[in-house]
């Protein structure tokens, strides 16, 4: 959809919602000359909203 959409190339939307770890979405971004921001950023959010979605997640479901 990001590319559909026209916000970014599809080899940098492919690499910024792939899963994989940050470092390795960084380095595959030189070699194929994608947006290392874009790439960077969407994994950056990923891994932040895990964090702090995971102790709310885990409170409700301790209260049930």
């Amino acid at each position: 959809m990001l590319w559909k959409f026209g916000v970014m190339d599809p080899v940098t939307a492919v690499l910024a919602t792939s899963p994989g770890g940050l470092v390795q979405m960084g380095a595959l971004t030189s070699e194929t000359q994608a947006n290392a921001a874009l790439v960077v950023g969407f994994h950056l959010l990923r891994i932040v909203s895990v964090l702090l979605s995971a102790p709310l997640i885990s409170r409700l479901a301790s209260n049930q």
